[in-house]
């Protein structure tokens, strides 16, 4: 039997510097997913502390108090759906990136900004169904992998070496690399570029920034090799996906 889902809102949430959130100081009740679109936060709830990055979902059932924060100096920006489902309770938060869940929340907000709820709550529904109810959670990553992403994050204009990042987190470049293996299914240099092809993304659908400035912020040797590379992890070209509307990006 399909639940009975209320959708609420789905909102881009650019968060100021000062901001901090305990759930319950809002009331509110029923369930938050959040998209990490830029920085990343730091999440407490039942004595477990999660660290989102950009791409990483977490899933707030708001029974629940969520203590959460955020690096003032590199403000989170989250996509968020907010919604309601009669007795249920997750049995899991994080959901690390993913693109057809990212896909599926891009697609709500659009139809949600066009005033097509309707269709918007399927595509709730699709979410409901397909990861909510189904995926198991992940355990957390290695602090070695947190420190090491942190870093990424922070120097994605910089085309620092394998060698440098390791001697930052202190491990081998075998132990680091058998580490993002496990716990992100990629070397340490894959999550580097997966991270700047993201950022491009999103630099590309909600900037003006031309593709050549967008290489620049990102470190690319020059635009040429920036569309080059981008084609070969997107399928297309900077500049086509550019006009690609919002809910169809992939």
């Amino acid at each position: 039997m399909k639940k009975e889902l209320t959708l609420y809102m789905a909102d881009y949430i650019s968060c100021q510097p000062d901001w901090h959130w305990n759930s319950d100081s809002n009331n509110w009740t029923g369930y938050h997913i959040w998209h990490v679109e830029k920085g990343g936060a730091e999440i407490l709830v039942s004595n477990e502390k999660y660290t989102l990055y950009p791409g990483d979902f977490f899933l707030f059932d708001l029974k629940e108090n969520h203590v959460c924060t955020h690096n003032p100096d590199n403000p989170l920006m989250v996509s968020t759906v907010y919604f309601d489902c009669p007795d249920f309770t997750l049995s899991k938060r994080l959901i690390r990136q993913n693109t057809l869940l990212n896909q599926a929340v891009q697609q709500i907000y659009t139809c949600m900004k066009n005033g097509q709820k309707d269709l918007a709550l399927l595509w709730l529904h699709a979410i409901w169904e397909t990861f909510i109810k189904c995926q198991p959670e992940l355990p957390p990553i290695a602090p070695a992998v947190s420190c090491a992403c942190a870093y990424i994050e922070e120097h994605l204009a910089d085309n620092f070496s394998l060698r440098q990042l390791c001697d930052y987190v202190g491990y081998s470049e075998n132990q680091l690399i058998r580490l993002f293996r496990r716990d992100l299914n990629c070397t340490p240099l894959q999550y580097c570029l997966k991270r700047k092809i993201a950022s491009a993304k999103n630099q590309l659908i909600y900037s003006s920034q031309s593709v050549r400035e967008i290489s620049d912020i990102l470190g690319f040797y020059d635009s040429s090799h920036f569309s080059k590379i981008f084609k070969e992890q997107v399928g297309c070209t900077p500049k086509e996906f550019r006009q690609l509307p919002v809910g169809s990006v992939i």
